[in-house]
Order: structure tokens, then sequence, then C-alpha cells
């Protein structure tokens, strides 16, 4: 019968040297590779991030149907000093960004036909936007108010209001928190 020997890790390094040069090699360079992908999300996330600050809350008022409520989304658009100028084309609350899978559509609004270019633009005063009326049931109301709600421009960017149900990123958190 054979006998397993157990080697102390200081034996095994003695007698096996290359064994451990390796795993101490691929140790660093799991470590140092994720410790280098952290910091390039960490500054594409700050760097990425929309020279537009957008933030939205909610209007309701009560129909003749008391089992429903009018709601409207609020949008307020501030353009940061390093913005470009954009258009603000059409305010959606939808429960997805993708425009192939946008989930429900809760409502939409064109502001092309309703607001002046100079009344959309940013760059100079924060914009202040009113959304798609949506009437809904009283009781399933705050499902539509959780919803994210999205400003389109005309160069077909897409933008995440902050609201209620839409919290700021981490990385957002994090700017804001720099700023002060």
């Amino acid at each position: 019968m054979l006998a397993m020997s157990v080697y102390p890790i200081n034996e095994f390094a003695n007698n096996h040297p290359h064994w451990t040069e390796f795993i101490v090699g691929v140790s660093v360079t799991v470590v140092g590779t994720a410790l280098i992908g952290s910091v390039v999300w960490l500054c594409r996330a700050l760097g990425q991030s929309t020279s537009l600050l957008i933030g939205a809350n909610w209007t309701w008022e009560a129909t003749p149907d008391p089992t429903y409520v009018t709601l409207r989304p609020n949008v307020n658009v501030v353009s940061r000093s390093n913005a470009p100028e954009k258009i603000v084309h059409s305010i959606w609350v939808r429960e997805r960004k993708n425009i192939y899978n946008p989930g429900r559509i809760y409502g939409k609004i064109d502001l092309v036909d309703k607001l002046p270019v100079e009344k959309r633009t940013t760059g100079g005063d924060p914009l202040n936007l009113v959304g798609p009326t949506i009437t809904y049931q009283k009781t399933k109301a705050e499902t539509v108010m959780r919803c994210p709600i999205w400003i389109q421009t005309t160069d077909n960017k897409w933008y995440k209001a902050q609201s209620m149900g839409n919290p700021p990123r981490l990385a957002e958190r994090f700017r804001l928190k720099l700023r002060r």
C-alpha cells in the first residue's frame, strides 16, 4: 500500500519552485487586471456622463371617474458648463430605453409641434417641460410613477430623468458627492 506523504507548504515551495512562481504570477495578474478594470470602468462612467442633468417629478389630477387619475411628468433639463447644445425632441414614459423592446409605453409627447426650437434647446437657462398626459387607474398609479422618464433629443440620443422611481446611478451619485 502506498502511503501518501503530506508536504508542508515550505517543503512544497522548496521542491516545486516553478509552480509557486506560476501561482503567484497568476494571482498577481488576476488581481492587477481586476484593479485596472475597475479603474477603467470608473473613469468611463465618470467621463461618459451626460452633460445634461435631467430631473422629473409628477403632478396628478382627479378625473370625473373616481377610479382613475390623470398623471403628468414635469421634466427639468439643466445643462452643465461643458454641454453641447441639444434640442429636446420628445418625452417618453416607458419601461425600457431600447426602442425595439421598450416594454410598456405609458405615454409619449412630441415637442416638435408643441414648442419652438428655442424653448427646447439646452445650453442656456434650465428647460421646464411638461410630459405626456397619462390617465391610469388610481390604485395602480404608482406603477406609472416608478416607470423611467426618457428624454429623446433630435440627434437621437436618449437620457433618463432622475425621478422617484429612477435614482441616480452609482457613478452619478459619486460625481455629485465630488462636487460638494
